[in-house]
């Protein structure tokens, strides 16, 4: 279980997010949902450590961590940021290896076989390992992104929209990946737009609006709920 415990968050004099306290249980997909500007991705930069000016706390496994604005991410938590987040003058092997290197991975078979695991889920990171990462197509560099964050043996996962800009097909395949993560017991924060096809996935929903949270609860119970449908 991760408790996000009164998180807030702000760029200068701006409070993007205030006050935000939420849980994700273990083992879940949990969409993160919202217009655009409603503080979905100041929360996971706050989580992640990227922005200074953040006050809170998270507690994974009982143990809490304070967001203090210092740009040190909390144990356990792997990011997958919304841009593209591949260096296009690496190869896909060496974009992935930087991953296991975030992690300090220095033993040999535990960074093979932290490797051989990315491969299971995005085959692509060993069939075209030795291939620059600029030559991949939208989706190819996002499955790269988010091989180097299952490189780095975390178990928990924040998706800042995986899918955006992503062919329907494609984004169907990597949210049925997400669905094998999830039986796997990863933990997954999902940002998106597209409402319907998180929900179709999701067990849990947190719906943000203007920088607060409005709604927390079990993906089922939220279908049901035509008034906050409404936002979207």
């Amino acid at each position: 279980m991760i408790r996000i415990e009164s998180v807030s968050a702000g760029y200068g004099n701006f409070e993007a997010i205030a006050n935000i306290s939420a849980e994700i249980p273990s083992n879940s997909m949990t969409a993160l949902l919202g217009h655009n500007g409603a503080g979905k991705s100041t929360l996971i930069s706050a989580l992640s450590g990227v922005l200074r000016r953040a006050a809170g706390s998270v507690v994974i496994d009982d143990e809490e961590f304070t967001i203090d604005g210092d740009r040190v991410r909390p144990p356990g938590l792997a990011v997958v940021p919304q841009e593209r987040g591949t260096f296009p003058s690496l190869t896909i092997g060496e974009n992935v290896r930087l991953g296991l290197m975030s992690a300090k991975v220095k033993d040999r078979a535990v960074f093979n076989e932290r490797y051989e695991l990315a491969a299971e889920y995005f085959p692509i990171v060993k069939d075209r390992r030795n291939e620059l990462a600029r030559n991949l197509s939208g989706g190819q560099r996002q499955m790269v992104s988010i091989a180097r964050a299952l490189a780095s043996g975390h178990k928990t996962l924040l998706l800042d929209e995986p899918s955006v800009g992503l062919a329907p097909r494609l984004v169907e395949q990597m949210m049925d990946t997400f669905a094998r993560l999830r039986e796997d017991g990863y933990t997954m924060l999902l940002v998106e737009q597209n409402v319907a096809q998180s929900l179709r996935y999701a067990d849990h929903v947190l719906v943000m609006k203007s920088g607060s949270l409005i709604h927390s609860g079990p993906a089922d119970e939220f279908r049901k709920m035509e008034s906050l449908w409404g936002m979207f």
